[in-house]
């Protein structure tokens, strides 16, 4: 039975698809609490409470039929322990594939053989794992080691995000590189590695075999920009399995502290040194070296074929605008297409946003860019709304250039989503013109 992973490059093709991909929001809450959090998440912030609206969320997500990618964030989602693993059942169970966001907060000491947080990674098709400076003034390194080991262990795909700031951060004890010695711990084999203190589970897979988009013994799919119909969803897995999560075999069976009997290991194939040698280009700065050195201390030289690294820019919202500072300004008509005006963000109170910026996502923002989840074919109208399409496809310049929106053509702008913004509150979105402007195919692939 195959298993599908998902790496960077294949979530960012399905988002740029109109309705192959959203985003969950679980929770508000988050205990970590990190300056440049751009959502100002909380210990205390917003959760689940109506058990039932949130069953509505998951049955939206589940009975769309375009739908293919579900992220799962917050908040950080793993603080919600029974809508998490609720999602993670529903939407496996669905044929979604699921690819959580996380801080690996809730790794301090590796989880147990069968324990829940194992079997959310092991239900997923890539884990987001983030770590910067940021993060590091919070949470010990050896959170993110155990998170990303953990993962690995259960044949999960990890992709790493750091965020850079504008400016390269002041060397400083909370800064990730100086905290840590970046020292290479050898990574012996499975077979001669002894368990670490609190691991019931220290053995790693062989490093992946499996190519983008393919199952655990070679049996190709196309990539979410294909349009790939998600496989069945496997028989459930009950045994050491309290959550109920779906369960299927990686590509390397399961690790024997669960018990169940791994399959042979394939061949492996060379690391994927091309998806990480972006990230170690110039100007990424020191954060992206530090998560490097970190993934090291927890594979050794080989992290490459069980992780990948990407630096994000930081987002100015949130406690995010403390730190990025003030955002410079430029003419509307020379801004271009969104990448995620097809990715909504569905909230666990039941609130739909027509995309991923936070300020949105949280009630923010004009009203037109948001709807609720008891709205009839929320996502389906979202997928097929004019303004989301020109705006994905041909961009905020082509917008400008109809008479309706001429005049913000020359007026300033902080960034894109501002304009965004500007042109939903002119109430015109649905006009002739921009229904017309819809119709046509788009031309390259969006900036």
């Amino acid at each position: 039975m195959s298993r599908v992973s998902l790496t960077l490059d294949e979530i960012d093709a399905a988002r740029r698809q109109r309705g192959r991909a959203a985003l969950l929001y679980v929770t508000d809450r988050c205990p970590v609490g990190c300056a440049h959090c751009s959502v100002d998440a909380r210990p205390l912030g917003g959760r689940i409470t109506d058990w039932p609206r949130y069953e509505r969320v998951l049955d939206l997500l589940c009975a769309e039929p375009a739908l293919e990618v579900v992220g799962i964030s917050g908040g950080e989602p793993f603080t919600e322990r029974r809508g998490l693993t609720l999602a993670a059942r529903r939407l496996t169970e669905a044929g979604k594939l699921i690819v959580p966001y996380t801080s690996g907060n809730w790794a301090a000491a590796p989880p147990p053989a069968g324990s829940w947080p194992r079997e959310i990674l092991r239900a997923s098709a890539c884990l987001i794992l983030s770590t910067d400076a940021y993060h590091a003034t919070r949470l010990p390194p050896q959170s993110f080691i155990n998170a990303a080991r953990t993962a690995a262990e259960e044949g999960t795909w990890i992709a790493v995000q750091v965020a850079t700031p504008p400016r390269e951060p002041d060397p400083s004890p909370t800064n990730l590189a100086a905290a840590e010695p970046t020292t290479v711990r050898p990574f012996p084999p499975p077979e001669s590695r002894e368990p670490e203190p609190g691991s019931a589970n220290p053995t790693l897979p062989a490093p992946q075999t499996r190519e983008p988009g393919t199952g655990s013994h070679g049996t190709t799919h196309p990539t979410p920009a294909t349009g790939r119909t998600p496989a069945a969803a496997p028989p459930a897995h009950t045994s050491g399995s309290p959550a109920g999560i779906r369960q299927t075999p990686g590509p390397h069976g399961t690790a024997p502290a669960t018990g169940r009997t791994p399959e042979p290991a394939p061949p492996a194939r060379p690391a994927r040194v091309a998806r990480n040698a972006s990230s170690r280009g110039p100007g990424v700065g020191r954060e992206v070296e530090a998560a490097q050195a970190l993934l090291r201390r927890a594979f050794g030289g080989g992290w490459e074929s069980y992780a990948e690294v990407r630096a994000v820019p930081l987002l100015g919202y949130g406690r995010g605008a403390g730190v990025v500072g003030p955002v410079g300004v430029r003419a509307g008509g020379g801004l271009g297409r969104c990448d995620v005006a097809g990715t909504p963000v569905v909230r666990y109170d039941g609130g739909v946003s027509a995309c991923c910026n936070e300020v949105v996502a949280a009630g923010g923002g004009p009203d037109g860019l948001r709807r609720h989840v008891d709205q009839p074919d929320v996502l389906a109208r979202l997928a097929r709304d004019p303004y989301l399409t020109v705006l994905g496809a041909h961009g905020a310049s082509a917008l400008t250039r109809l008479p309706e929106f001429q005049a913000l053509a020359g007026a300033p702008a902080a960034g894109l989503c501002d304009l965004c913004w500007k042109l939903v509150r002119t109430g015109r979105t649905d006009s002739p013109a921009v229904r017309a402007l819809a119709l046509l195919p788009a031309s390259g692939r969006a900036k």
